[in-house]
Formats: structure tokens, sequence, C-alpha cells
């Protein structure tokens, strides 16, 4: 079993601001152009519940829509707790059979927000796991830190 990528960023607002602007806002601060499948092509990142289980309000998805207006499914949210946090898969370029698990959290902390990353279940990669473990223990923080900014 390999362990979690577990990350971490401060930012200096309430825990219900900072879970509106991870997800309703996700767009505004997310790096697109490289962190995303169709690159440069990426026209939006959202999540979204008109793609959702058998039309649940509550049920999302994390999507991408490049410039064709292709689709590309990120991760299902499985648990969705405002402003405390959310549990989803994360294929974003493979398939759901290859899926790992994101679990975010935004804890109240002094006079902000405890924003933290938790990405585990890389044994669904197989031979690859460690290799793409490596490349998001890396760029998990940077993506946070864009978040913070």
């Amino acid at each position: 079993m390999m362990d979690p990528v577990m990350k971490d960023v401060w930012i200096p607002v309430s825990a219900e601001v900072a879970f509106k602007r991870f997800t309703d806002e996700l767009r505004s601060w997310w790096p697109m152009a490289t962190h995303s499948v169709s690159r440069e092509n990426c026209r939006d990142v959202r999540f979204d519940s008109r793609f959702g289980a058998d039309g649940d309000p509550e049920s999302r998805i994390l999507v991408e829509e490049d410039a064709e207006g292709t689709i590309h499914t990120w991760g299902i949210v499985g648990h969705w707790d405002p402003p405390r946090g959310f549990i989803m898969s994360w294929h974003p370029g493979r398939g759901p059979e290859e899926a790992q698990e994101i679990e975010i959290s935004f804890e109240p902390e002094g006079e902000g927000t405890r924003v933290r990353l938790a990405h585990r279940g890389w044994e669904a990669l197989g031979e690859r796991a460690a290799e793409i473990r490596g490349r998001y223990d890396d760029g998990w923080i940077g993506v946070l830190q864009l978040f913070a900014g």
C-alpha cells in the first residue's frame, strides 16, 4: 500500500469562502493550460450537477470541457459537505477503473482556513503508480498555492 499524498495550505478567508472559491470558482484559479486533459484547448473546469447520478441535484462530477465542447470526466463526488469538504474519485485522462480518491477539507484555523488535500488509492494505477504518485506529490502543492493565490 502506497502512502497518500498529503498537502495543505492556509488562506486568510473563512471556510465558507474557501469552499466556494475551490468549488464554484475552480475555473478562476486552476492551471488549465498545464493541468488538464486537453491542455491549451481546455475551456472550462467545473463541478457539475447536470451530469450527476440519476438527476440527483446533490450529485456532482468534476469535468473539463475542451474548446470543441467535449466533456472529460475527472471524477465523481461521493461525499459533498459544504463548507467542511468533499471526497471524490480522481481519474482525469484515465478510465474510472484507474481512479484514486481525493479528499479536500476546509478547517477553520485562526483568522483563516487550512485547506487539506489527501490523494490516495495509488494501487489502482498498477505498475505506473509510483511514477504518477511522484508527479502528483510535486504538482499538488503548486496547484494549492495557486488556489491560495
